[in-house]
C-alpha cells in the first residue's frame, strides 16, 4: 500500500469516526439532555401534586409533628429539582465555529485530515462535558426521588394515622349516644275498680 492509498485510508476512517461521534453527540443534545430536563419537570409537579392533596385532606386537622415527615422531605425535593434544573444549563455542541481557522489550513499538506482531526476532538470533549452536566443533574434527581418517595410514604402514614383516630372518636361518640333504658314510673293513684270495690265492701258493713 502507497503512502497515498494509507493516507486516503486514514482519513476515510477518520471521517466516520468523526460522523459517529457527532451522531452520539446529537443524539444527546436532542433527546437525551431534554428528556432529563422533562423528568425534572415531571418529579416536582408530583411532590406540587402532593402538596395540593395534604394541605386539601389536611385543613381540618390540627399541625402536628408528624405533618413535618411529610412537608420536610418535599421542600428538600422541589430544592433539589430546582438547583438541578438553574444550574449547569448549558450545553456543549461541539464543532467549530471558527471560519479564520479553515481558511489557515490551506497552507497544510492534508487540510482535510486536520479539519477533521478538529473537529473529532471537539466533539469529543462536547461529549464528555455534556455527560458530567448531565451526571451532576442526575445526582440532584437522584436525592430528589428519594424525597419524593419518604413524603409519599409519609403521606400515607398520615392519612392512616388520621383515619385511626377519626374511628376512634366515631366510636366514642356512638357509646355517649346509647341511653339508658328509664325505669318506669309507679302509679300510686288508685284505680276507679278499686274505688268502687271499696266502697262496695264499706256499704255492706
Amino acid at each position: 500500500m502507497t503512502d497515498n492509498e494509507k493516507y486516503t485510508t486514514y482519513e476515510k476512517n477518520l471521517q466516520v469516526h468523526q460522523e459517529s461521534k457527532r451522531n452520539i453527540l446529537n443524539i444527546m443534545l436532542s433527546t437525551s439532555m431534554p428528556h432529563q430536563l422533562q423528568n425534572i419537570k415531571t418529579i416536582l409537579w408530583v411532590n406540587l401534586l402532593f402538596v395540593g392533596l395534604a394541605t386539601q385532606y389536611l385543613r381540618d386537622v390540627a399541625f402536628s409533628a408528624y405533618h413535618l415527615l411529610f412537608y420536610i422531605p418535599v421542600v428538600i425535593s422541589v430544592s433539589l429539582l430546582l438547583v438541578a434544573m438553574l444550574s449547569k444549563r448549558f450545553k456543549w455542541y461541539g464543532g467549530y465555529d471558527d471560519i479564520d481557522y479553515s481558511y489557515t489550513l490551506y497552507e497544510e499538506e492534508k487540510p482535510h485530515t486536520t479539519m477533521l482531526a478538529t473537529l473529532l476532538k471537539n466533539d469529543e470533549i462536547a461529549i464528555k462535558e455534556n455527560r458530567k452536566i448531565m451526571r451532576h443533574i442526575a445526582t440532584f434527581m437522584h436525592y430528589a426521588l428519594w424525597s419524593t418517595l419518604v413524603a409519599f410514604v409519609s403521606f400515607v402514614f398520615i392519612v392512616a394515622v388520621n383515619q385511626n383516630y377519626k374511628g376512634g372518636n366515631e366510636i366514642m361518640a356512638d357509646e355517649k349516644k346509647i341511653e339508658k333504658p328509664s325505669e318506669q314510673p309507679v302509679n300510686t293513684t288508685p284505680s276507679n275498680e278499686s274505688v268502687e270495690r271499696s266502697k262496695k265492701n264499706s256499704s255492706q258493713k
